[in-house]
């Protein structure tokens, strides 16, 4: 390829990775994206749980028990707290990135590294 037939990347653009990180002795997976921001995770809420706890990865989604019910986005900033003290992050760190209105949303964690998430990421028993 010569200099001026190859693509090249803006500095509007971040640079991203898309990566299955996680396999656990069951078999689950938690997929991921790094970017330049931070990590994008998939999850899973359960709304109206007994407690509010992090459950681990299944189907590619960290499965997050939340004892909120899901009204007027109080499920939401339960899952924003859950997962910044899980984490060890604060809480403006931690961003809805899709799926306001669904079980299954996108969340960024800004600032963290692919490998930072999957060594924090509970495993399933």
């Amino acid at each position: 390829m010569t200099a001026e037939s190859s693509p090249r990347r803006t500095h509007d653009e971040p640079a991203t990775h898309q990566n299955t990180w996680g396999k656990g002795s069951t078999g689950d997976v938690l997929e991921l994206r790094e970017d330049a921001l931070g990590t994008v995770i998939s999850v899973l809420a359960k709304p109206r749980a007994s407690k509010t706890r992090v459950l681990g990865a299944e189907h590619g989604a960290l499965e997050v028990a939340l004892a909120a019910p899901p009204v007027d986005g109080a499920a939401n900033e339960e899952l924003v707290c859950a997962l910044a003290d899980h984490f060890g992050i604060p809480k403006r760190r931690v961003m809805l990135v899709a799926g306001e209105t669904s079980r299954h949303k996108r969340v960024r964690l800004e600032g963290l590294a692919a490998t930072d998430v999957v060594a924090k990421a509970p495993r399933r028993r």
